[in-house]
């Protein structure tokens, strides 16, 4: 007991009968007189009695069975109410795989998950931890023992990585979870018949990312040195345009609720931490037009700042069309993506003396793994994947860096949800790195399942991406499918909040895709440095650390981690509907996708060429997201071939030069070559003439 107040103050032991309800009461009361509350409950009992049914008395029987059917009964009848943050029950593996000799225990650990369930049900934050054995701790870390779990696949609980699995566990309050360490290849009894686990090949010999700084680093200080907080010193001016954007349109004052409703929906998310900053901020009421002066006399001396001014220049644009983006008048695509570009987001990615630091650090962790396989297995070629590589800022920096190994590339998987992005990395890279392929890939699926390989890569690389999925568990164990056991995963990502993210990047939907914000920071899908530290360890990453732990007053970790291979998959999978869009293409000519939006009325077209129309616009397609013409058919959606809302807005820029009228909301209505040449032919006749007659391309 006196050991653990090395990490706090020293534990109060109260010894009580944990089976009979009235000791139990006692003890309650004890600890409410001294301390006047309990917010959470631990119930950790066992017994065991080892024996075969055939061989076992009723008194073996009654010590494993009662150790836990009592407890759980009066702990529940006396700790119910007393839960209000969390109850966790700890049971064991034996509820699921119920290994010889443990039938008592088996039958104590199940009735104590199922009381568990129905205090769930009653609305109680009930979790139930399944255990495997402890190889170091407790009555079964014994040799004995550990031979005989041996046996079916089940390797010692170790302390570290069982307490920051714990530590998931009653951050994001599952219901139940089960804590273990298999050996390669063994399996266990699921709840779910569709879920099995695979292991991925792994090298010969592993190889291993260079351990944490342990020295400081010069450089960091003197980044911070010059850019200090970076944006969150215009916090109180950005908080200022804030607030008399929302008044402007109705979110502030009086009833809200039609302003609330024109907005896009995926902002409600984004309101509600709009009215926490606005709360923590000073309630100065200005008009617009105020706010936005007293913004631009703030940063006018730092708008050519070289380590500031591509920040400044993209929020101050997210700030003067807020009204615009608020009242659902102007997607914020549209803002941050002009036309379709990524000169407003580029700089902050590439350039930025705080990115460029952590791509350096993460380069050089990437550059020593990469000698060190070299070394190893001077005849293997590495398979390299970026994750969510967008405009290609870690991308240009870490093929700078693999110049000097091309021979010892095999390939460089850029991937992305957007095609433009693949498109504008095969268009920037391609002649620096002759190795690069392209993919779509959508984190919240396994690779496979979208026609990637997986098990075959032996690094992957996410930089600020992870964060903007539904569930960052399922996310990073998506991505760790990518890599063979043994196989290296880097992780550059935000650990901090700032204004600066929620007024840009926070007005994109993918910002608010997330679903687990307990795992999160309040407001903002990042997670700060512990949290990343348990997804990693839950996710059966091995040796992961932080490159460089000083630099995290920067706002920033890169994360690092040795994947041991196991893969959590369905067993079936419906290829067709998750084929990357890619395939779409080769697949519409046998197999059209019907159109799914209402048919647009048919209307006297008496004088328009629709089959060169429709031509000409296929064309133009067709180029914006490179496929052949003939493969982009005049009924299939425009989704089907990867066109997302940046490359909407490739489209609309190259289009207005024949239609001027034309939106991105169009396209996203008017969503297949038919129906856009339908609606250009009636609302458009002399562009659509012109385009039929000047157009090179009919």
């Amino acid at each position: 007991m006196r050991s653990c107040a090395t990490s706090g103050a020293e534990p109060v032991y109260i010894q009580a009968d944990a089976r009979d309800a009235a000791a139990l009461a006692t003890a309650r009361d004890e600890i409410l007189h001294r301390y006047g509350r309990i917010d959470g409950v631990v119930l950790s009992a066992i017994g065991l009695s080892d024996a075969s049914i055939a061989r076992m008395n009723a008194q073996q029987l009654d010590t494993a069975l009662t150790a836990k059917l009592d407890v759980t009964e009066a702990a529940f009848d006396i700790f119910a109410d007393y839960m209000s943050a969390f109850g966790l029950v700890f049971s064991s593996l034996q509820s699921f795989s119920r290994m010889a000799g443990q039938g008592n225990y088996a039958a104590g650990s199940t009735f104590a998950d199922s009381a568990a369930q129905v205090e769930r049900a009653q609305g109680r934050p009930v979790t139930v931890v399944n255990w495997g054995y402890w190889a170091d701790e407790g009555i079964v870390a014994t040799q004995d023992h550990k031979d005989r779990q041996a046996r079916f696949g089940q390797l010692g609980l170790t302390q570290a990585r069982a307490m920051a699995a714990l530590d998931w566990a009653i951050v994001t309050q599952v219901p139940q979870l089960a804590i273990a360490e298999l050996s390669p290849g063994a399996t266990i009894s699921l709840e779910d018949p569709n879920l099995c686990l695979t292991e991925n090949a792994g090298p010969d010999g592993d190889f291993y990312p260079p351990a944490q700084s342990q020295l400081p680093d010069p450089r960091v200080q003197d980044i911070y040195g010059r850019v200090g907080p970076q944006m969150d010193r215009y916090d109180p001016q950005m908080a200022l345009v804030l607030r008399a954007a929302m008044q402007e349109v109705g979110l502030l004052g009086g009833d809200p609720s039609v302003a609330e409703a024109s907005m896009p929906t995926f902002l409600t998310k984004w309101l509600n931490e709009s009215h926490r900053v606005l709360d923590r901020s000073v309630a100065t009421q200005l008009t617009f037009a105020e706010a936005l002066a007293a913004w631009d006399a703030a940063v006018v001396k730092d708008r050519h700042h070289p380590d500031l001014k591509d920040h400044i220049a993209l929020v101050d644009a997210t700030l003067r069309a807020l009204p615009q983006i608020l009242a659902g008048d102007t997607p914020a695509t549209d803002v941050i993506f002009p036309e379709g570009r990524f000169d407003l987001v580029s700089g902050v990615y590439d350039g930025s003396i705080v990115a460029d630091y952590f791509n350096d650090i993460m380069c050089d962790a990437l550059e020593a793994t990469i000698k060190a396989h070299i070394a190893a297995k001077p005849g293997q070629r590495l398979r390299i994947a970026e994750v969510g590589a967008g405009t290609g800022g870690t991308a240009r920096k870490v093929f700078a860096r693999l110049a000097p190994y091309a021979e010892h590339i095999e390939t460089y998987l850029f991937t992305d949800l957007s095609k433009a992005f693949l498109i504008n990395a095969r268009q920037s890279f391609s002649a620096d790195a002759p190795y690069l392929d392209t993919a779509i890939f959508n984190a919240s699926s396994l690779p496979g399942e979208q026609g990637l390989e997986e098990g075959s890569y032996d690094i992957v690389i996410a930089t600020n991406v992870l964060h903007a999925t539904a569930d960052i568990l399922q996310s990073v164990r998506n991505a760790k499918a990518f890599l063979k056991r043994g196989g290296v995963i880097m992780i550059n990502e935000l650990i901090q909040p700032s204004l600066f993210s929620h007024l840009t990047f926070g007005l994109l939907e993918g910002w608010w895709a997330y679903d687990d914000a307990p795992l999160r920071m309040q407001g903002t899908p990042a997670l700060d440095s512990a949290a990343w530290n348990t997804v990693l360890t839950v996710c059966g990453f091995q040796a992961q650390r932080r490159l460089n732990p000083e630099a995290e007053v920067l706002g920033q970790q890169v994360f690092v981690g040795e994947s041991d291979g196991v893969v959590a998959r369905h067993s079936a999978v419906d290829a067709v509907a998750d084929a990357k869009p890619e395939l779409v293409a080769a697949m519409v000519a046998s197999a059209p996708v019907a159109v799914t939006s209402a048919p647009i009325p048919e209307v006297p077209m008496a004088d328009v060429n629709m089959d060169a129309l429709q031509a000409g616009l296929a064309e133009k397609i067709a180029q914006a997201i490179e496929i052949p013409s003939a493969q982009v058919d005049q009924n299939t959606r425009f989704e089907r071939y990867g066109v997302d809302s940046i490359l909407i807005l490739q489209l609309v820029s190259g289009l207005r030069a024949y239609f001027p009228s034309v939106t991105s909301t169009l396209l996203f209505e008017a969503d297949t070559v038919a129906a856009l040449a339908d609606h250009l032919a009636e609302n458009c006749p002399g562009d659509v003439a012109a385009f039929v007659g000047v157009d090179p391309a009919v």
